[in-house]
């Protein structure tokens, strides 16, 4: 059943790598464009998935905004494994 699975219950939706980074993409928009007001003074998961899902037709949850977000592709991690030269 497709309510018994993410974004209508708690988990990491099973998603290919292209379709991860236009959501990451998405995702950092959210984050970047976020301007506080006095109802909403912080950027927490609940304002970016909720402002994700608002304009967008793939709705997200929570577990799986929070996995792509910190997602690196293999490119990525391959920087962040480079040894420092003495």
């Amino acid at each position: 059943m497709e309510f018994m699975n993410p974004p209508y219950c708690n988990g990491v939706a099973t998603l290919t790598e292209e379709i991860i980074l236009g959501i990451r993409t998405k995702l950092k928009l959210v984050v970047t464009g976020f301007v506080p007001t006095i109802n909403k003074q912080s950027c927490d998961m609940d304002y970016i998935v909720s402002a994700y899902n608002t304009a967008n037709a793939m709705k997200i949850n929570g577990d799986t905004a929070s996995m792509i977000l910190g997602y690196m592709t293999d490119e990525e991690m391959q920087g962040t494994l480079e040894m420092p030269q003495p």
